[in-house]
C-alpha cells in the first residue's frame, strides 16, 4: 500500500468516524432535550422511573458518540477501542465514495462487543479486501458482516468479514489453514500487528475473508 492510499484511508477513517459520531450526537441531545422538558410536568412514580432510565441510555450513547469522534481524531498506530458494527454501517453509508462502483452491504446484530485496535489500521484492511474483490468482479456488491463469537474460557472475539476475490476464493473453498495468496498475505501480517488473526467463513456472494479481534468491555 502507498503513502497516498494509506492517507486516504486515514481521511476516510476521519470522515466515517466524525460524521457518524456527529449525527449521533445530534440525535441524541434532541432526545435529551425532550427528557428535560418531561421534567417540568408532574409525572407519576413509574413514569419518573422511565424518563430517568431513558435519560441514562442517552447519556451512556453521547458518551459512545464521544469515543467515534474521539477515533476519528486518533494519530496512526494508536490502538482505541473500536466499534467495527459502527464502521461497517459507515462504510455501507460511503460505499460509493470509498470502492467507487461497488456497494458494500453490511449485515450486523443489534449489539456487538467492542474490541481494541487501530482503527486506521483496520479500515485500511477491510479496504484492501473489499477494493481486491471490487477490482476482479468490475464492481458489484461486496458483503461486510460483522460477527461476535464465542471464544475459549468465557471469552469472546469479533469479526469483520468482507466478501473474498474470486482469485482468493478458490483457495478457501479447498479449506487450506494458510492460503498462498499475496492478499491473505497482507492482510494477515496486518491484522497480526493488532493483535489478531484472519479466519474464512460462508457469505451470500461467496466466501468471506473474516478479519478477527479479541473483544474488549
Amino acid at each position: 500500500m502507498t503513502s497516498e492510499s494509506r492517507t486516504q484511508d486515514a481521511r476516510a477513517l476521519d470522515l466515517l468516524l466524525a460524521g457518524a459520531a456527529h449525527d449521533l450526537n445530534n440525535i441524541f441531545s434532541q432526545v435529551l432535550m425532550m427528557l428535560e422538558l418531561f421534567g417540568t410536568v408532574d409525572l407519576d412514580d413509574e413514569m419518573v422511573e422511565m424518563v430517568d432510565g431513558l435519560r441514562g441510555s442517552v447519556q451512556r450513547g453521547i458518551g459512545i458518540a464521544g469515543q467515534l469522534f474521539d477515533q476519528s481524531s486518533s494519530e496512526p498506530g494508536q490502538k482505541l477501542k473500536v466499534s467495527l458494527k459502527q464502521l461497517a454501517s459507515a462504510l455501507q453509508k460511503r460505499s460509493y465514495d470509498l470502492v467507487p462502483g461497488t456497494q458494500l452491504a453490511s449485515r450486523y446484530p443489534d449489539t456487538v462487543s467492542w474490541v481494541l485496535a487501530d482503527p486506521q489500521a483496520v479500515l485500511a484492511l477491510v479496504l484492501d479486501a473489499a477494493r481486491a474483490r471490487a477490482e476482479e468482479a468490475g464492481g458489484g456488491t461486496v458483503e461486510v458482516i460483522v460477527q461476535e463469537h464465542p471464544g475459549e474460557e468465557g471469552t469472546s472475539y469479533v469479526s469483520l468479514g468482507v466478501t473474498a476475490p474470486e482469485s482468493l476464493a478458490g483457495f478457501l473453498d479447498q479449506g487450506p489453514e494458510e492460503p498462498d495468496h499475496p492478499l491473505w498475505a497482507r492482510l494477515r501480517e496486518g491484522i497480526s500487528l493488532q493483535g489478531g488473526w484472519l479466519e474464512a467463513g460462508p457469505g451470500s456472494q461467496g466466501p468471506l475473508v473474516r478479519i478477527c479481534l479479541p473483544a474488549v468491555d
